[in-house]
């Protein structure tokens, strides 16, 4: 289906070939003609989600087992690459030296996006890759260059062929709507160091919070590079001896700016690549002690911000007297400071899915499980992300459950969705179904739940413009068959029926279009935030 949508949209000024797969994993493409399979061939190079689509000619002599791809087109990139040597001649002298320099990033090229340099090269898998090479500048300082692969074709050398599927390296697997946050208890011992690291790159987030390092300055290089997570990195050391709070991201997304700290949190503002406000994020650590705490929370309402905000990690306190079972019973006095910080800043705890606690001591004799992770945020930042979700996954090696935020993509309600067939039926079933708690509660997930059963009827909604184009080209091949003989009913009827479903697709589009420039209109009216509720009747 994603190949098919991509030649629907890359591929829309020719009638749509017909497409057979085969269990090699390549696919057979039938043309209507051969000028439509040149004007596809010579549009260039193509890519599906960063990954090159690669097009060769089919011949009489093809066999698709033995026959195999030895040169494939890969995005080349060239990280810290010298700003004044930056050009389309030097870049495709340096492209010569790893196979055959095909094209150049334009924005990167012209020097309008100057983070790395980056070239399409068609590359001989057979042969090893360069990962490094030497250069010389102006004048005539040697260089070494790093050179890194956006992705890398798994290859089998006992045969001499490439495999199906391909291999990246985690930098660019990154979920940059991931955020992973996790009090760690010490990372000073090989063994759970890289145990730890393991299980985050297994989770490649776009931003990694770890608390409780125990790590000394000093040590603090030798540690993250053993860590192995790529980004930038912003730390508590100024306040704290033993960095309580790490916090990596991805530098190439987006960029974390440090406001302020402290022994017990960080705070910073988080922009996109154009520079961009996002939201407020800050990460705590509280200390053991009641009135060490109420100091943090007396600093946070301080830190209270216009905006998406959220506070984030371990706050060493629960919040009510389910939040423990074991040990000593809670008392009021316990949550009653972070219950007023709440209020003050009209802070709401997001709601997680998995286990309830978060730690536990791992006692056989005397077991403590407690509430004490969680995530806070304001009104605004949960109107933007109304559709993250918190996930509390297993504790692992440490005492302390690393948790997982999907921010992921604001859910949009489009008004022609009501016109589709089950609409009517999955929105009663959904919401009939029986649901318990408070009636805020049920209310809350008896939309969520209705929110994914409406986006699987969105799926549908996406394939508008691939059914049009099938459509038209049925519509096309039905008409030409018609002329050849003007009588035949059973085409004649074909052609009616081909006409109907194509204004029909047109109507379904034109709706589509309609609703998307009412939404942008309302977007860019007056600058303000603008909420749209939809109220479904049942």
């Amino acid at each position: 289906m994603a190949v098919k949508n991509f030649m629907a949209k890359a591929w829309n000024f020719v009638t749509l070939p017909d497409m057979y797969y085969h269990e090699e994993g390549y696919f057979l493409l039938r043309f209507k003609n051969h000028y439509y399979m040149d004007a596809v061939m010579m549009k260039g190079p193509c890519t599906i989600r960063k990954i090159p689509m690669i097009l060769k000619e089919w011949r009489p002599d093809y066999n698709v087992k033995e026959d195999m791809l030895r040169t494939l087109p890969i995005w080349v990139t060239l990280p810290k690459f010298p700003l004044h040597l930056w050009g389309p001649r030097s870049l495709n002298k340096i492209g010569s030296m790893i196979g055959i320099p095909l094209v150049t990033d334009e924005c990167r090229a012209h020097k309008l996006r100057v983070s790395y340099a980056r070239i399409l090269v068609e590359v001989d898998i057979t042969r090893k890759l360069i990962h490094e090479i030497t250069i010389k500048d102006l004048e005539g300082r040697k260089i070494r260059q790093p050179i890194e692969y956006e992705w890398r074709p798994k290859f089998c050398e006992k045969c001499q062929k490439g495999a199906r599927g391909f291999e990246r390296p985690p930098s660019y697997h990154r979920k940059c709507n991931m955020i992973i946050s996790w009090n760690v208890r010490g990372l000073n011992k090989s063994g759970k160091l890289r145990e730890i690291s393991s299980r985050i790159l297994e989770l490649k987030p776009g931003i990694c919070i770890l608390i409780e390092t125990r790590v000394k300055n000093n040590k603090a290089i030798n540690v993250r590079n053993k860590l192995n997570l790529p980004g930038k990195y912003i730390d508590d050391y100024p306040n704290h001896t033993n960095g309580r709070i790490w916090i990596v991201w991805n530098d190439e997304n987006m960029d974390s700016r440090f406001i302020h700290s402290s022994s017990q949190h960080i705070h910073c503002g988080v922009y996109n690549t154009k520079d961009n406000f996002k939201y407020w994020r800050t990460t705590v650590y509280a200390h053991n002690q009641l009135d060490l705490r109420r100091t943090l929370w007396n600093t946070i309402v301080t830190l209270h911000h216009t905006g998406p905000w959220y506070v984030i990690e371990d706050y060493n306190n629960v919040l009510t007297a389910q939040d423990r079972i074991g040990g000593n019973l809670v008392r009021e006095a316990e949550y009653e400071d972070l219950h007023n910080m709440m209020e003050n800043t009209g802070l709401g705890e997001m709601d997680s899915i998995g286990d309830f606690f978060t730690w536990t001591n791992k006692q056989s004799s005397n077991p403590i499980y407690s509430k004490l992770d969680r995530i806070l945020a304001n009104v605004e930042w949960f109107h933007r992300h109304s559709e993250a979700t918190l996930h509390i996954l297993p504790p692992n090696v440490s005492d302390h459950a690393p948790k997982q935020m999907i921010t992921g993509k604001m859910f949009k309600f489009n008004n022609h969705l009501t016109e589709m067939d089950g609409y009517e039926e999955t929105v009663r079933n959904r919401w009939n179904e029986p649901a318990r708690g408070r009636p805020m509660n049920v209310l809350w997930h008896k939309l969520q739940r209705l929110k994914y059963a409406l986006r699987s009827l969105q799926r549908k909604d996406n394939d508008i413009r691939l059914n049009l184009a099938r459509s038209r080209s049925d519509l096309q091949e039905a008409q030409a068959s018609l002329m050849q003989n003007l009588m035949d009913t059973n085409n004649i009827k074909r052609v009616k029926k081909l006409t109907e479903e194509v204004l029909k697709w047109n109507l379904m589009e034109e709706k589509t279009l309609l609703q998307r420039t009412k939404i942008d209109w309302l977007k860019s009216g007056d600058g303000n935030n603008t909420f749209f509720y939809a109220y479904l009747k049942t």
